[in-house]
């Protein structure tokens, strides 16, 4: 409770670009790796032939097939 109460006394005359740009530089990787799997995914799902289905969603005789997300 005491160090809490410190850093919120410091952090509050201090400017806010000064605090979080040591946090925006750590999470700025998970970020890009987030993005970079995404793609990645993306990519091999959808030339891969992934195949998508709505399970409440009857289409035709009851089954929803789309084949090729990229096609």
């Amino acid at each position: 409770m005491i160090l809490i109460s410190i850093y919120v006394l410091i952090a509050s005359g201090t400017p806010v670009w000064l605090i979080l740009q040591p946090r925006d530089f750590i999470n700025v990787q998970i970020l890009y790796g987030g993005i970079i799997l995404m793609v990645v995914s993306l990519l091999v799902a959808g030339f891969g032939g992934a195949v998508v289905s709505l399970p409440n969603f009857n289409f035709a005789e009851g089954v929803m097939n789309l084949g090729m997300i990229w096609l």
